[in-house]
């Protein structure tokens, strides 16, 4: 039973198919009026040459979290993490990720120097 409704169902898919692929899609062709040329747009070489433009390299100095917390981990390591905290303290914040971005490179001078 199970079977037959299964062989019901690909022949009819197989129908389906078959029908899809003889049929053709119709297209829309918009009315050409007759003696009337249709504009041709020139290319604008000023956006060519924008497109082109070399990309913009990130400016080194810009500091990321990544970078304080591997600096603050070798410090913690070396000096023990009551440095780190005392550092973080003067932002008031605990951790890292606590501290706004504009920050981090203050932050990284102030571990940096803490290191030696």
């Amino acid at each position: 039973m199970l079977e037959e409704e299964i062989m019901k169902l690909r022949y009819a898919v197989e129908a389906l198919t078959a029908q899809l692929a003889g049929a053709q899609t119709p297209t829309v062709e918009e009315p050409v009026e007759e003696g009337v040329e249709e504009p041709v747009e020139e290319p604008v070489e000023e956006a060519v040459e924008e497109a082109i433009e070399e990309p913009v390299e990130p400016t080194k100095d810009v500091v990321t979290a990544e970078e304080l917390h591997a600096l603050a981990l070798s410090i913690s390591r070396e000096k023990g993490p009551k440095v780190i905290k005392d550092v973080l303290a003067k932002y008031g914040a605990k951790r890292i990720g606590a501290i706004d971005a504009k920050h981090y490179a203050e932050i990284k001078a102030a571990l940096e120097a803490e290191q030696g």
